[in-house]
């Protein structure tokens, strides 16, 4: 009897545990950089007063860059870091704080918060730190997103700043999602997906597969000013100048006699600066 009653109040006690602010809640980040979603999941612990930086977080140690549990990175799309291919998936993100003044970020496969083996780590690449920053009272992370698919993890806490850059695979992920897209569009998104691809890639085959698509584009909504100047911007990135220069003169007649506001609108603003710098390397 009394190991039931004792049973049932342990369990009770159990399920009845209030919900208590925690002292490192957890957290995450995500930040699209070119077509790749990048997440950050962590624990965020709080100065209190302490010294962090050789203080709680000693140097020559490997720290899980957070509290409680691993941080944990994930990628949408494959990336490369410090030169090294990174397939998209879920990693281990650590921070190896070897001094002072010398850091290295970590990939792992795995890895707890009791530790790590040198055989799950993927990439090590070297911390950017700034010092001598504002106090950030909470460990916070964020991403920043470049051009060309280029990014940067950054790690805030106290008045230091550590982060590390990658760049994310645009090209793979642009012709799968072009290739998936092909033949369900009208002549604009068509020809606009080709024009992307031209902007995009330097590939002969690349290129031949936005032709195909500008080219259709042109037989489904007919020939204009905005289709002939994908066209034209094509043909000059396959070497074409003379058949740009050519296809360039045709979108400037085609402008003239344009009626439509919205369409001139679209020439001024988006073909006419594009198009009369591409001219004059054209000629």
């Amino acid at each position: 009897m009394f190991s039931a009653i004792f049973f049932l109040s342990v369990t009770t006690l159990a399920i009845a545990q209030p919900k208590l602010p925690a002292p490192s809640p957890g957290a995450e980040v995500m930040q699209t950089v070119g077509l790749t979603d990048v997440k950050v999941v962590y624990s965020s612990p709080a100065v209190k007063g302490r010294t962090i930086w050789g203080g709680l977080e000693k140097y020559g140690k490997v720290w899980r860059a957070g509290a409680n549990t691993p941080t944990k990175i994930s990628f949408s799309n494959d990336v490369k870091i410090n030169g090294k291919n990174i397939k998209k998936g879920d990693y281990v993100l650590m921070l190896d704080l070897k001094d002072a003044n010398n850091w290295e970020w970590m990939l792992a496969t795995k890895g707890s918060a009791f530790g790590f083996k040198e055989a799950d780590v993927l990439v090590r690449t070297k911390a950017t730190v700034t010092k001598g920053l504002r106090n950030r009272e909470r460990l916070t992370y964020y991403i920043s997103a470049g051009t060309n698919g280029k990014g940067t993890v950054n790690l805030r806490w106290e008045k230091i700043e550590a982060s590390f850059s990658f760049t994310s695979d645009i090209k793979g992920p642009l012709m799968a999602s072009v290739k998936k897209f092909a033949g369900q569009a009208n002549w604009f998104n068509l020809g606009n997906t080709g024009y992307q691809v031209v902007l995009n890639s330097d590939k002969e085959k690349d290129l031949k597969l936005a032709k195909g698509m500008i080219d259709a584009s042109v037989a489904m909504g007919g020939e204009n000013m905005i289709n002939t100047w994908w066209k034209a911007e094509l043909m000059a990135k396959m070497g074409k100048k003379k058949e740009a220069y050519t296809l360039g003169k045709k979108v400037k007649e085609l402008y003239a006699k344009e009626k439509r506001n919205g369409w001139k609108n679209f020439y001024k603003n988006t073909i006419d600066p594009s198009l009369s710098k591409g001219m004059k390397a054209w000629k």
